[in-house]
């Protein structure tokens, strides 16, 4: 079964992780002189703490999932889990998604005409997206492991990720291993519409701030328009006959 993915993040909260930050923020090494020194830090060293917080985001060690986007192989609209902005942990949501694919993937399992309730097979999720192998799916394990969690849908660990195998990238497949391409510029050049487009501002580096705000139906419309066109760059790609789209 394909279940297409998206992940949306947020900065750490952690007053330590915090404080650390800040104290660690700098002048550039061509600044020497105390006076100079001094003025860099109050007109610009507030904006370079902040820069560096957000970038936490990016870090499931320090930052945490907001939101999954999680789609099916068919023409329905993406579902969506969100976290509650008073949540002081993911686990949650987290959870709530791997429920929702695991109960899907037993909906299509195979049990035993002649024993009932013996399972013969059950399928594994086949993940797709955008930067999944280097973002999405290595972020969400990591939290699992962070949470102390133990989901009946297991996930493979960033170690054994490998595009074509158990997921597909369309970042990869498009750009070649360590490779780039955004999904709007990607969706641009195939004639896809672009998920960037008429977002209300929204974008995957500050969807948190709508987040932390409560503005939760924005953070949804926009990473479920992130699954929808990954899943529709996808099946551009698949018409081609690529050998490992299963």
């Amino acid at each position: 079964m394909r279940a297409f993915i998206d992940i949306e993040t947020c900065p750490s909260a952690d007053p330590t992780v915090i404080a650390d930050i800040r104290a660690s923020i700098k002048p550039p090494a061509n600044y020497s002189k105390p006076d100079s020194i001094a003025q860099w830090m109050e007109t610009k060293g507030e904006h370079a703490a902040l820069e560096a917080i957000s970038k936490t985001a990016l870090s499931p060690e320090d930052g945490s999932i907001i939101a999954i986007g999680i789609g099916l192989d068919d023409d329905q609209d993406p579902v969506v889990f969100t976290r509650d902005p008073n949540s002081e942990t993911d686990a949650y949501v987290i959870l709530d998604a791997l429920t929702y694919v695991n109960d899907l993937l037993e909906d299509a399992c195979t049990f035993s005409s002649t024993d009932p309730g013996k399972l013969i097979h059950k399928p594994v999720p086949y993940w797709v997206g955008h930067n999944i192998t280097g973002f999405d799916l290595p972020f969400l394990w990591k939290r699992l492991v962070i949470n102390d969690l133990k989901p009946d849908l297991p996930l493979p660990c960033p170690d054994e990720i490998r595009h074509g195998r158990n997921c597909f990238d369309t970042m990869q497949a498009w750009a070649g291993y360590r490779g780039m391409v955004s999904l709007s510029r990607l969706c641009r050049v195939l004639g896809i519409p672009d998920p960037k487009q008429n977002q209300d501002g929204i974008t995957g580096a500050n969807a948190w701030e709508f987040w932390r705000r409560g503005d939760l139906e924005t953070v949804k419309t926009y990473c479920a328009s992130d699954v929808t066109a990954a899943r529709a760059v996808f099946h551009r790609i698949d018409a081609i006959g690529w050998r490992n789209a299963v």
